[in-house]
């Protein structure tokens, strides 16, 4: 799908740091990260990490990196945006993503894993990427011609949609013609507590000016992921926040967001922490 080009700040404030390491997941990762950039009034900024087992690299040249830049640059020339780019050198790539946002303190991280992989180890590394620091992450499982005009996002808490704001809106804004919430109730949450996270919900939704509805289901400790997939062969993408970071009790499963990615090849994003400024 060919996304409308965008008007860049002219004045842009903080980045989007997004890592590409392999040539079937740089549009994808790059499509996210321009999308960020944009609702952030940021700049783009690609990275590849070239990993080693000794840290010799002066006057290297990251010729893969270069590569994969090439991919990357082009595919943000297409929404309108420019793209810096450079190689971090490191030990590995959790030590060289966290290396280049500890210094440049993006808004959001963005990494990309294949769409015909499982989820398992990515999320480990996403995890190790986070570990200690305040900027959140977004995980990308895409293979870059999604079409996003109906977006999935499951829910097991309200507070989960406010977090999500920024990414869901800017999808709304380019793309998505319909947003549909799947809010997961445990069967045994108290029939008061069932109704307030409604109202907060909807509350929540209203001020976002989602188009789309909101669907209740009811369903027990084994059960979320089932009634996720079941929901998902109608819609283009879910998006979903995990566990890490979160300051809202669930009774579900921390790592829900992961067994659902490991559960289908629909496309997926995973937000960890909270995407608002």
């Amino acid at each position: 799908m060919n996304w409308p080009r965008l008007t860049p700040s002219a004045r842009p404030e903080g980045s989007v740091v997004f890592g590409v390491s392999r040539p079937d997941t740089v549009v994808g990762v790059t499509r996210i990260a321009v999308l960020m950039s944009h609702h952030y009034g940021a700049q783009p900024l690609a990275v590849h990490v070239a990993a080693g087992d000794k840290p010799t690299w002066e006057g290297a040249v990251d010729l893969e990196g270069e590569r994969l830049f090439e991919i990357a640059r082009a595919e943000a020339e297409t929404l309108g945006y420019p793209l810096r780019s450079y190689s971090e050198f490191a030990v590995n790539v959790v030590a060289g993503i966290r290396q280049a946002a500890d210094v440049l303190q993006p808004h959001v991280v963005v990494l990309g894993q294949s769409i015909a992989h499982r989820t398992a180890g990515f999320a480990r590394i996403a995890d190790a990427v986070a570990a200690g620091r305040t900027w959140p992450l977004i995980l990308t499982k895409l293979s870059g011609s999604e079409p996003f005009r109906r977006v999935l996002v499951p829910l097991t808490h309200s507070s989960e949609l406010a977090r999500l704001q920024p990414v869901l809106s800017v999808l709304g804004e380019i793309a998505a013609e319909q947003t549909r919430l799947l809010f997961l109730v445990h069967a045994a949450t108290l029939a008061a507590d069932v109704e307030r996270q409604r109202e907060e919900l909807t509350l929540v939704a209203d001020s976002m000016s989602l188009a789309g509805e909101i669907l209740y289901r009811t369903v027990l400790d084994t059960s979320p992921v089932e009634a996720i997939l079941e929901a998902r062969t109608e819609n283009d993408v879910v998006v979903m926040n995990t566990a890490g970071d979160r300051t809202s009790p669930s009774v579900f499963s921390r790592s829900l967001a992961e067994e659902v990615a490991q559960s289908t090849d629909l496309p997926i994003l995973l937000v960890r922490g909270d995407l608002r400024p």
